[in-house]
Parts: structure tokens; sequence; C-alpha cells
């Protein structure tokens, strides 16, 4: 027997499809990022960030993996430097930003509040783009090692350049750019999840693998 869904049952049912499988994604994105039984989780949001549906999904995946788990909604024009989410940042093990705040100056990974919490052990996840992007950028474990491989190439290349005129890249399969590598260059590295407790380069899920300079 077939039945004929109604346009709103059917809007029902995506959504709650939909919500399925935002709290696997987020509980698969928890697991690379070492959330483990007992630590302390804090997803921060503001009432103005476009995808309310995230903070309840990342709730429930923290959930499941046995973690303490806090939602902390700011005023949406606050600075991160006030007391109370200074704090609430700095006693967190693993930080979710789901936010734009602060409004203005580009993001709250630029922010000492967000530093001062690395410098206390956190881990910290930015998560802000729509759902499609995040399921193609999904991280697993192959692209952070391959973004972790590509961080150590460029470092080691570094040891035998002096020259700020730009290096060629190329890729196996044969694309290629040009790059100033020189030996006061950074390195960091880019795979879509959280590193060791204090870990600063781009944490943010939709990277792709890449190392930098």
């Amino acid at each position: 027997m077939l039945v004929r869904l109604a346009p709103k049952e059917c809007e029902i049912m995506d959504l709650s499809l939909s919500s399925a499988d935002l709290v696997t994604a987020f509980e698969h994105v928890l697991r690379l990022c070492k959330v483990r039984e007992g630590e302390t989780v804090l997803i921060f949001t503001d009432p103005r960030f476009p995808h309310p549906q995230y903070p309840p999904a990342a709730f429930a995946a923290a959930r499941s993996l046995g973690a303490e788990v806090y939602i902390m909604v700011s005023q949406g024009d606050q600075s991160l430097d006030d007391r109370l989410v200074r704090a609430a940042w700095n006693h967190a093990d693993m930080i979710l930003g789901m936010s734009m705040l602060p409004r203005g100056i580009g993001s709250w990974m630029y922010t000492d509040t967000h530093n001062a919490a690395l410098a206390a052990g956190a881990r910290v996840l930015m998560v802000q783009e729509p759902f499609e992007v995040l399921k193609r950028m999904m991280p697993t474990e192959a692209i952070r090692r391959r973004g972790l491989a590509g961080a150590q190439r460029l470092q080691e290349a570094r040891k035998f350049t002096s020259s700020p005129r730009p290096a060629p890249i190329t890729s196996c399969a044969r694309t290629g750019a040009r790059r100033a590598i020189s030996a006061a260059s950074p390195t960091t590295q880019a795979v879509g999840t959280t590193g060791p407790p204090g870990w600063w380069p781009a944490r943010r899920w939709r990277t792709a693998p890449k190392g930098c300079t």
C-alpha cells in the first residue's frame, strides 16, 4: 500500500533525517578530536548564528561519547573578554565555536579569550559552514595524516633554501604552484580536526588537508 505524504509531512521527515545525519557527523568528528568520557565540552554560540540546529546536535553527539556538555549562548553583541565567557573557555577540555563573534573584526579565533583557552590546554574547533559543505569536507584519520605529512615536507624543505623567491611545487597529478619558502617561514597544518591540547594551527571542520607556510 502506497501512502502519499502531504508537503509539510515530507518537510518534517526530511528534517528528522537531516538531524540524525547531523548528530552522526558530529559524533564522527568529535571522535577524531579525541573527545573522551568525563571530558568537559563547551559549545559556544550566539542568537545570530545561522545554523541553530548545530548546538543541539553537537550536544547529543558529545553526550553519546560520555562527555559533560554545556551550551553557552552569548548575548550576540558582547565581547569575548566577558569574565564569564573567559572562565568557561578556560575550564573546558574541548570547545566547539559556533559563533560569528566578535562581529566586525573577523573571528573569535583571533581573540585573547581564545588564546588564553589554548594556553590553559583546551582543544578548539570552529564549526560555521552549511551542512552540505561540512559533509563534503568530512575529516578522516587518513586526511589528518596527509595534512601532517605535507606540513612535515614543507618544514624539511625550509632547510634547503634561504631564497625568498617563489619555488615550484608540483603534485603527483602534475598540477603545480609557486610558493616562497624560506628558513624563516612558519609551517602549520590544517586537517579539519583538533590536535593536542593547546594546538593553534587552523582547526576548522571544513578545512581541507594541507600544510601551510
